[in-house]
């Protein structure tokens, strides 16, 4: 599944959750913010005093009426308890970093409107002196990295 990134995605949760807990609640109007892009995947951290964790949410199978859908102890952390009022909030980890960074060969782009062969794939565009990443796996999206 895609890992996806919307802005602001960020809350307190409304209830406790146990270390064991697959669902997590969070304040009833922050709902939108985490599940905007409706398919996907999305790394978040919860965060107290004096813990935190990674986790991820499946935005696919959460809903406001549910609560978010996560899979704990991602990234090297351990899943751990949090009292109600913990934060919450999407972040970029460093698997997801180096995995959309790390990813292919430097081939030259003809055109934006070219095809990419997999999801991060970087090309050089010579008649623009820019380098581009595919953001689709296999769609024209490209977006200029640095110039």
């Amino acid at each position: 599944m895609a890992i996806k990134y919307t802005n602001n995605a960020r809350s307190r949760l409304s209830a406790a959750v146990t270390s064991a807990a697959t669902t997590v609640s969070i304040d009833e109007g922050d709902y939108g913010d985490f599940l905007a892009a409706a398919t996907g995947d999305m790394f978040a951290v919860l965060r107290n005093a004096n813990s935190r964790e990674i986790i991820k949410v499946s935005i696919t199978n959460s809903s406001a009426a549910d609560g978010l859908d996560v899979q704990r102890g991602q990234d090297g952390s351990t899943a751990t308890t949090f009292p109600r009022g913990s934060v919450i909030y999407q972040a970029i980890t460093a698997t997801n970093w180096e995995a959309f960074y790390q990813m292919g060969d430097y081939t030259a782009l003809a055109s934006t409107t070219d095809a990419s062969t997999y999801f991060g794939e970087n090309r050089y565009d010579s008649t623009a002196t820019k380098w581009y990443k595919s953001t689709s796996a296999t769609g024209t999206t490209w977006v200029a990295t640095c110039t």
